[in-house]
């Protein structure tokens, strides 16, 4: 009986390790979690509208770039030039890849910062491999 009793104490164990270990590892929640949230990048000036995945890019010579952030299952983020995608769909065409500024970025978040990590191996048109990662603060918080 004893024999038995500590089986049954090492399965439940098992089962609680494995249960903690996959609740741990569970990729970051979305900001849109955060309804109507507003997130700031300052270095390079970025604001993204997390309920509708649209940020505004400001540019060193006063121009702006309309920019879609789109955090996929899995954890990756892409993002793409909104203007241009518009374009496309009024015209009819609907090849996304033709307008994709990054590709396969990691992401972190909590409910005051969230960081895109562009790694060795994303894809970078944007900005060209000059920014490692972007960090944007909540700016709807009243601290």
């Amino acid at each position: 009986m004893n024999g038995y009793h500590k089986q049954k104490q090492v399965i439940i164990f098992c089962i609680c390790l494995l249960l903690l270990v996959s609740l741990t590892s569970c990729k970051p929640r979305r900001p849109s979690k955060y309804k109507n949230s507003v997130w700031e990048c300052e270095n390079p000036h970025i604001v993204y509208y997390a309920d509708t995945d649209n940020a505004i890019l400001y540019l060193d010579n006063g121009d702006t770039k309309n920019l879609v952030i789109a955090i996929y299952n899995g954890g990756t983020v892409r993002i793409w030039d909104l203007d241009k995608l518009e374009e496309s769909h009024k015209s009819g065409n609907y090849i996304y890849d033709d307008y994709l500024l990054i590709n396969n970025c990691e992401y972190t978040l909590n409910r005051k910062i969230f960081t895109i990590y562009i790694g060795e191996n994303s894809f970078d048109i944007l900005f060209d491999g000059a920014y490692e990662k972007l960090v944007f603060k909540r700016t709807d918080l009243e601290d």
